[in-house]
């Protein structure tokens, strides 16, 4: 588990992604070299690991897909075929041990459909698989430290989002912050072609508009949390009532409104049984609440940070 001075610099991180290590150090009140080497351990560990997340329709890849994949025997080369194939972004492995989780973007249903009937249904030892589109994707910071107040980003207008007119310098700063969320401002203007005052307002701009979002992404395994859960929740009732309370349920690290069944998808962190248990309480206890389906990671394999190719 993370020391009360990581949990202090987590935190800070959290609430500025991008924020100097002199800052952090200023405002938790410890000498600048301890906060750096703290950080850097964090960093390098794969403890904490700070993201650019661009919304998809930036790069013409708007349809979010969530797959469930059923596999056969052996699950291991059923794995590796699958992480050969760049379009997942995320994959797990659920406890179940026959069960992979994974998510990936496509232009439009077309490139969808044949990704699904070409690579997953072609892919030995699958046996079965189904899908759901996310309609939204919601990283949820994630609350480090009981004495800290959680950071909550509000969460852009879709609308906002699709509506933001990019040109080609706008993308080509959106893949140098993918590939290194803190690189600085200077060095990304320099190499797309833009001067500091042009990078610092077309990022601020992007930031704005919701299609760029910073986010710190906890490794929940190395940090030593318990259990790492994605809940499937089906509901009725209103949906903004709903969504305020699951998104910020302590331990929540995402949050989806989805097609399919059951409408949300909900990812929580838990440090111990009790938090886990805790939490189911408290969503199935939600007003609206119908029914839930919990699936716990044994492993996460793939997690790029980011909703964009």
């Amino acid at each position: 588990m993370l020391s009360p001075l990581e949990r202090l610099v987590a935190c800070e991180l959290q609430a500025s992604p991008r924020g100097s290590v002199a800052s952090m150090a200023a405002k938790i009140g410890e000498p600048q070299h301890v906060v750096r080497a703290v950080f850097d351990r964090l960093m390098r560990s794969g403890a904490l690991k700070v993201t650019a997340i661009v919304d998809p329709s930036a790069f013409g890849r708007p349809l979010v897909i969530g797959f469930r994949i059923t596999v056969a025997g052996g699950r291991d080369s059923t794995l590796k075929s699958l992480l050969t194939h760049p379009e997942f972004h995320w994959l797990a492995v659920v406890d179940d041990a026959t069960t992979l989780l994974a998510t990936a973007n496509f232009a439009d249903v077309h490139e969808l459909q044949r990704f699904t009937e070409e690579v997953i249904r072609q892919t030995p030892g699958v046996r079965e698989t189904s899908l759901q589109a996310y309609l939204e994707f919601e990283p949820v910071p994630y609350f480090f430290y009981a004495d800290f107040p959680p950071v909550r980003v509000p969460r852009p207008s879709i609308d906002r989002v699709r509506s933001a007119k990019l040109d080609e310098f706008d993308v080509r700063l959106l893949k140098q912050f993918q590939q290194d969320a803190r690189i600085s401002y200077a060095m990304a203007g320099e190499r797309v072609g833009l001067s500091l005052s042009a990078t610092r307002q077309r990022v601020l701009t992007l930031v704005d508009s919701g299609t760029l979002r910073f986010h710190v992404l906890p490794d929940p395994f190395v940090i030593g949390f318990h259990a790492a859960v994605m809940v499937s929740i089906k509901t009725t009732g209103p949906i903004a009532q709903i969504r305020e309370v699951l998104s910020r349920l302590p331990g929540a690290t995402f949050f989806s409104e989805t097609t399919g069944d059951y409408g949300f998808i909900l990812e929580f962190f838990a440090e111990d049984s009790d938090a886990f248990e805790k939490a189911v309480e408290i969503i199935i206890q939600t007003p609206g609440v119908l029914d839930i389906r919990t699936d716990l990671y044994r492993q996460i394999v793939r997690d790029t940070g980011t909703w964009s190719p």
